[in-house]
């Protein structure tokens, strides 16, 4: 497993460097790591504690990268030509990442809607208090999916009807 390990980063990548400074340290620090897991004080360290391991310490030394990219994604993030639940779960997977509430994460996200599905959103779902959102979040989708269905249809047959069509 060690020699997988060596072989995975790629040639000047930040996972290189990061390898290259913990790879001589790595089985010494997973054996203790395991050893002191509860019921573990002897164990062996093999391949897939190892594996298990050294993702836990990768996860932590690249989480500030992840929530930084994450962010910045996340803030460029709207609807735009996308169905309305494709965007709700793409925004969700950012989720953990925010440090927002349920409630802004919500209202952002039905801000970011198309306009006119917004508005129809909002005709509805303005009378509900922002705090429910969240909880209601797939509700609202459906009605943005339904609002958005609608208004692309919509569009197609004014294209229909045009003479010459």
């Amino acid at each position: 497993m060690f020699d997988r390990l060596n072989e995975a980063p790629k040639l000047g990548s930040r996972f290189e460097h990061y390898h290259r400074d913990v790879r001589d340290s790595l089985i010494a620090k997973a054996t203790q790591w395991l050893q002191a897991q509860p019921g573990q004080a002897g164990a062996t360290l093999y391949g897939y504690k190892l594996a298990e391991y050294y993702l836990e310490q990768l996860q932590q030394h690249f989480e500030p990268e992840k929530k930084a990219d994450y962010r910045q994604s996340y803030a460029r993030l709207a609807q735009n030509n996308v169905a309305p639940t494709a965007y709700l779960q793409e925004a969700l997977t950012y989720k953990p990442y925010l440090g927002i509430s349920d409630s802004e994460f919500a209202t952002n996200w039905v801000s970011r809607l198309d306009l006119e599905v917004n508005a129809r959103v909002l005709s509805k779902w303005g009378l509900v208090h922002q705090e429910e959102w969240f909880g209601k979040i797939k509700e609202i989708a459906v009605d943005a999916e339904i609002a958005w269905g609608n208004q692309r249809y919509a569009a197609a047959a004014a294209v229909s009807t045009q003479p010459g069509c």
